[in-house]
């Protein structure tokens, strides 16, 4: 539990920062952060699988064109979603994201 509290806290100013100018949306990815984890046998955890339920997340909450703050893990998901969609992301932040 203390992770998930200090990876939340990492972030906390810059994301208090940003929400005067900017509509923030910072979901945890299914089995990190604060997320339910399912066994590895009944859910597929790979990229593309992270991929698919955060855009389908992004096309629920109708955000067509986006900024993306990408870091460590979620930086795969993130470079993902632009590969896919360059049309719907205005900006890429990246943080310790690999590439």
């Amino acid at each position: 539990m203390a992770s998930r509290t200090a990876a939340s806290r990492r972030f906390r100013t810059a994301q208090t920062r940003w929400s005067y100018a900017y509509h923030l949306v910072a979901p945890d990815h299914i089995g990190f952060g604060a997320s339910a984890a399912p066994a590895v046998d009944t859910f597929d955890y790979g990229f593309d699988r992270l991929t698919g339920i955060t855009l389908a997340l992004l096309d629920r909450l109708g955000l067509d064109r986006f900024a993306l703050y990408v870091q460590d893990y979620g930086a795969s998901v993130g470079l993902r979603i632009a590969s896919r969609h360059p049309e719907r992301v205005t900006a890429i932040v990246t943080q310790s994201g690999d590439a």
